[in-house]
């Protein structure tokens, strides 16, 4: 595996791994609620460390497929939660009790949870395009 490609895949999974830290930092040890989209962001974003990871050691390059999918899945996911969340739009996906709107965290007038996760995963998912395949 070339040093380019170690070197992308040392930058996926060290954001993949700092985003779910980041994520059981809030829920965890801040005791924030976690709404339902947060929990189908969740599921796209803590295996991405852990295969990026991985595939350091087997110097495995289609793993790039993997983890763009999951990026762009969670990057999906985590652009109608900036929506409804900015726009106060209630979302059909969240459920009874739990509001999926509600801006429980807010750096620098505008950094959401939501936009934290949708900034990670527009990263990864870009950075999985500049990963060249191996001969």
């Amino acid at each position: 595996m070339s040093i380019r490609n170690q070197r992308i895949l040392t930058f996926i999974s060290a954001l993949g791994l700092i985003s779910m830290a980041g994520s059981l930092y809030f829920s965890l040890y801040k005791g924030l609620f976690v709404c339902d989209l947060c929990w189908y962001q969740r599921i796209c974003m803590y295996p991405i460390g852990f295969l990026a990871f991985i595939s350091l050691f087997l110097k495995d390059d289609k793993i790039r497929y993997h983890i763009r999918l999951l990026s762009l899945v969670g990057f999906a996911i985590a652009s109608y939660h900036v929506y409804i969340q900015f726009f106060s739009t209630p979302s059909p996906f969240c459920a009874v009790g739990r509001d999926c709107t509600e801006i429980q965290v807010q750096y620098f007038g505008f950094l959401t949870i939501p936009l934290m996760s949708f900034i990670s995963f527009f990263f990864i998912a870009v950075s999985t395009f500049f990963i060249k395949k191996e001969k």
